[in-house]
């Protein structure tokens, strides 16, 4: 049997506190009452393996909420792990060293544009664009079809911020239909004539039926 120490006993009781009635109703106030320093293996424990944080189902059958529900990060059981296993292998120390002089070329290119004129809006002019075109890049999306795909992500984006504007939500499933749209016509041309880069990666291992 293996035994825990370091406070585990009383992260199980902090826990199991979390989930009584007033720990529901009020669980800022129960763990300020809490004498722990923080709360560590028994909580992630328990989180993982309880029923109660398994992520609910979409909200509904629109474009939107279809896509969100196959998003990995809201996949959960053997579902997420078989999705999951398909990318074992491809985000690997060598594969990852491959990109290390393309990144450091476009940060480069991107404080450039910005160097003359003496100051930047970090998100806009860098944080944004440098992810967007490294992710792009390694998934293998044309360049011409880049702008499309950042304006589809954005209106998608803008449709989960706000859910309670009825037009923004349309904006979004068609946005949400006309981007899934794409990668499957990419999907389809890599699977034809592959490269070297994600999207072939998985086209060639395309799961029996597309149920993923």
């Amino acid at each position: 049997m293996t035994e825990h120490g370091d406070g585990y006993d009383e992260e199980r009781a902090a826990v199991g506190a979390l989930f009584t009635e007033e720990g529901r109703r009020d669980p800022h106030g129960v763990l300020a009452a809490l004498d722990l320093p923080t709360a560590r293996f028994a909580v992630v424990e328990r989180v993982l393996r309880d029923p109660a944080f398994v992520r609910e189902g979409p909200h509904g059958e629109a474009p939107l909420w279809r896509m969100l529900a196959r998003w990995l990060i809201s996949l959960d059981g053997d579902r997420h792990r078989r999705l999951r296993q398909r990318f074992v292998g491809l985000f690997g120390p060598r594969t990852v060293e491959r990109f290390r002089e393309e990144i450091t070329q476009r940060a480069k290119a991107l404080l450039d544009v910005v160097g003359g004129d003496g100051h930047m809006d970090v998100v806009t002019d860098f944080a944004r664009p440098l992810p967007f075109a490294v992710i792009t890049g390694v998934m293998g999306v044309p360049e011409s079809d880049r702008p499309v795909v950042e304006d589809l992500l954005l209106t998608i984006h803008r449709a989960f911020a706000h859910q309670n504007d009825p037009e923004a939500l349309a904006r979004g499933n068609d946005a949400a239909e006309e981007l899934q749209r794409r990668f499957s016509d990419l999907l389809d041309a890599r699977a034809r004539e592959p490269a070297d880069d994600l999207i072939s990666a998985l086209a060639a291992d395309a799961p029996a039926g597309g149920e993923d």
